[in-house]
């Protein structure tokens, strides 16, 4: 302790602000959340001092239980004049003791909170970024209405989650578009946001990303689309308006797995597809899960001229009813002929100059997918140039038998998911030497000491969670150094809250206190 007080106070302030940064997210599951800068305060006077004059440790607000917010005032306080990044979790512990179908009583609660929070000196001119998480979607537009009403000129980044209660989600949706409609707020660039660079859009109506004729969100640089659970997925030409109001874009995710399975897809023409094409010359990430939408995917990619494309994290997971999307496979194989993306997907006997939509692919994510061997290797084969790959279990299988696809792979990264058993793994690294050595070999567990048994390593020191061990030419494996990364693979955080309305009546399965009823030690008594 005595040798860390003796660093310069910009570097502890420093150490601080890092630690501080890497603590943000969720509370731990039936955990109240508390915060680094809490724990850092309590440890000694001159912590505390360092701490408190650090103004970047107190701008990330955080509530998730209903008023008094008396943290969230300390935390403004402290926070000088700079950017506040508000975090508003609105799920079971936050609506106490209100009903979870009372959506326009969580609403009020909202206003109150966000009320609150200005009072306090957290204006929407101090906001740069502003996550909303809810189950009710009319709070979610009562709080996306109010911070569009005024200028908000330092906000970056918007991410807003609904996840609805099934069984009512169509009604939701419907009463919240009529709500939605009538205060038409806009997050398009302009005087009034000239910094928002990235939203995301987690689960809502597609009303939220554009009107009848003028998208709603314009000039990124990141969008990220989760499909709601209801029957509003964007048509082709809508979605395409919104890409084009984006032409700096440089990393699009669209993730479909909550689709409905009553969605019908439609099948649209070539001549249909060209006027609707938007050219994104900046784009360098693209993640996309396809579910059971083949179809509507394959248009998608159709229309996404990115040739820029350097990562693709894939995943076509559907289920046992769907076959093989080997017409998307192909479309991303031979897609465009003589460098021209087509609307079509060309044919090898007609098609000689054709080749991949992404031609500068160098690494490639299908981590999430569990497919056959064969349906895994259909992937490899599409991608025959790239230069790094990540795979799960079902990857490391399909490599395994056919440790002579993706020669110009060097790099690899496995993630553990405990599909398959270690050995498989050490099998393709040894088989694949007989083909190109492997450069680099990063592998994923949760079980970093067990791995090291296992392989047969030296390694004294204990591990931190997150931590890297790095290895030299192993004995075990055939690799030039292998990555050993510590993973948590539990679920130590609350994603959707079901479990919780359960027991919302039950007060002994609370624990009763957040962030804001943490006792801190007063150094100065």
């Amino acid at each position: 302790m005595q040798s860390i007080n003796e660093l310069p106070v910009e570097v502890l302030s420093r150490i601080f602000i890092l630690g501080e940064k890497m603590q943000r997210g969720p509370r731990a599951l039936r955990l109240p959340y508390v915060g680094f800068q809490d724990l850092v305060v309590q440890v000694c006077r001159h912590w505390r001092e360092v701490a408190i004059s650090t103004p970047e440790l107190w701008t990330y607000i955080f509530i998730s239980h209903p008023p008094p917010h008396l943290n969230a005032d300390l935390y403004i306080s402290r926070s000088g004049c700079l950017p506040l990044d508000i975090d508003l979790d609105m799920k079971s512990s936050f609506i106490q003791p209100i009903h979870p179908f009372r959506e326009s009583e969580q609403a009020e609660r909202a206003l109150e909170t966000l009320d609150f929070i200005e009072k306090a000196g957290g204006r929407r001119d101090r906001w740069g970024s502003l996550i909303i998480f809810s189950k009710a979607l009319f709070a979610i537009i009562t709080i996306y209405s109010f911070f569009t009403r005024t200028p908000t000129p330092v906000l970056r980044f918007v991410s807003i989650k609904w996840k609805s209660f099934s069984d009512i989600a169509q009604d939701q949706e419907q009463i919240g578009i009529e709500k939605f409609g009538l205060s038409k707020p806009t997050l398009a660039h302009g005087p009034e946001r000239p910094r928002l660079s990235h939203i995301e859009l987690n689960g809502l109506p597609k009303h939220f990303m554009f009107d009848n004729r003028l998208p709603l969100v314009s000039n990124l640089t990141r969008f990220t689309f989760v499909c709601s659970e209801t029957m509003s997925l964007p048509l082709h030409h809508e979605f395409s308006m919104v890409l084009s109001a984006s032409p700096q874009l440089e990393h699009l995710s669209v993730d479909l797995r909550d689709a409905l399975y009553d969605i019908e897809e439609i099948e649209l023409e070539p001549a249909a597809i060209a006027p609707i094409q938007v050219r994104l010359p900046f784009l360098r990430s693209f993640l996309l899960d396809t579910s059971h939408l083949y179809q509507w995917s394959l248009h998608l990619l159709q229309l996404v001229d990115a040739p820029g494309v350097e990562y693709l994290n894939l995943n076509t997971e559907g289920d046992s009813l769907h076959p093989i999307p080997v017409e998307l496979y192909e479309y991303l194989a031979k897609g465009r002929i003589n460098n021209v993306l087509q609307c079509y997907v060309p044919l090898d006997d007609i098609s000689p100059d054709s080749g991949p939509i992404f031609p500068r692919l160098g690494h490639l994510n299908i981590e999430r997918m569990s497919h056959s061997v064969n349906n895994i290797s259909l992937i490899f084969t599409t991608f025959p140039m790239v230069t790094h790959v990540t795979i799960g279990g079902s990857g490391a299988l399909a490599l395994h038998e056919y440790p002579d696809y993706l020669l110009n792979a060097s790099h690899f990264t496995y993630i553990n998911d405990n599909s398959v058993d270690p050995a498989v793994v050490v099998g393709f690294s040894n088989s694949r030497a007989a083909y190109k050595p492997i450069s680099t070999f990063v592998w994923c567990t949760a079980q970093p000491e067990y791995l090291r048994m296992q392989l047969g390593l030296e390694d004294n020191e204990n591990w931190d969670s997150g931590s890297d061990r790095h290895y030299h030419s192993p004995p075990k494996l055939r690799v030039d150094h292998l990555i050993i990364r510590q993973i948590d693979q539990t679920h130590a955080y609350l994603e959707s809250d079901d479990e919780a309305f359960v027991s919302l009546d039950d007060e002994d399965d609370d624990l009763g206190f957040d962030v804001d009823e943490f006792v801190v030690t007063n150094w100065d008594d």
